[in-house]
């Protein structure tokens, strides 16, 4: 009966610290600093490059295989999972005309293109969304 009561309250605990820890997270991420300008309603369309399960860093936080990025011509759409759209995470589209500087870089994880928009912020895309855009040949 205890030990029933014991894991529910370890239970308890641990997704509150969770919680916590996602809204801290929140707090200081750069995503919350492009939402009011990039934040859309937008949704994937048939005729753009959707890459479900890729790999992008936004500032400092790493979004691995938890978010679909769709490219066209216009830009870009950033579409994370509904667990982190409930955290206050929007869908965002970030428009090529947006982009200040992008070049490849290299990791200990491999070639990314670093994309570094006009108000300042690092966006990393590894791995197929990359290769995605080498594809489309955009000029940025």
């Amino acid at each position: 009966m205890y030990t029933v009561i014991y894991i529910a309250i370890v239970i308890v605990v641990l997704i509150t610290i969770q919680s916590i820890g996602l809204l801290i997270c929140y707090r200081f991420s750069a995503w919350r600093k492009l939402a009011p300008d990039f934040a859309t309603t937008l949704d994937l369309n048939s005729e753009d490059t959707i890459l479900k399960w890729a790999v992008v860093t936004i500032g400092r936080s790493r979004y691995g295989r938890s978010v679909t990025v769709a490219l066209n011509r216009k830009g870009f759409l950033i579409k994370p999972m509904k667990f982190l759209q409930v955290t206050g995470r929007p869908p965002l589209f970030i428009p090529w005309s947006a982009v200040d500087v992008a070049q490849e870089k290299q990791s200990l994880r491999g070639a990314y293109l670093e994309i570094i928009l006009k108000n300042g912020t690092n966006i990393g895309m590894e791995g197929r969304a990359w290769r995605a855009i080498q594809k489309l040949d955009i000029k940025i």
